[in-house]
């Protein structure tokens, strides 16, 4: 199961969120994906160390102000999934 470490949940963000975390390398996870309402924002291949982060914003992926809700999912080599607990937090804008 992938674990959030960035953003907390409840925390005020800019428009830029940094996304971070771990996933058990060792347990066969080849990437995580960030989502929210059903979309994936964003597709992370996981380290050796079982680390992945991303930061979002800018013309890439901007957040709109406002709170926002997304799932981290793990991803094996052989396709199995696991869900880390959702992680809400609000952003303020620029």
């Amino acid at each position: 199961m992938p674990v959030v470490t960035s953003p907390e949940a409840g925390s005020v963000q800019s428009e830029q969120v940094l996304f971070q975390g771990t996933a058990a390398s060792g347990g066969g996870v080849d990437r995580v994906e960030v989502a929210e309402d059903g979309t994936v924002l964003r597709t992370l291949g996981v380290n050796m160390l079982g680390q992945w982060g991303w930061a979002s914003g800018g013309a890439l992926i901007p957040f709109s102000a406002g709170t926002h809700t997304v799932y981290v999912t793990a991803v094996t080599w052989t396709g199995e999934r696991s869900v880390a607990a959702p992680v809400t937090f609000t952003v303020t804008g620029q």
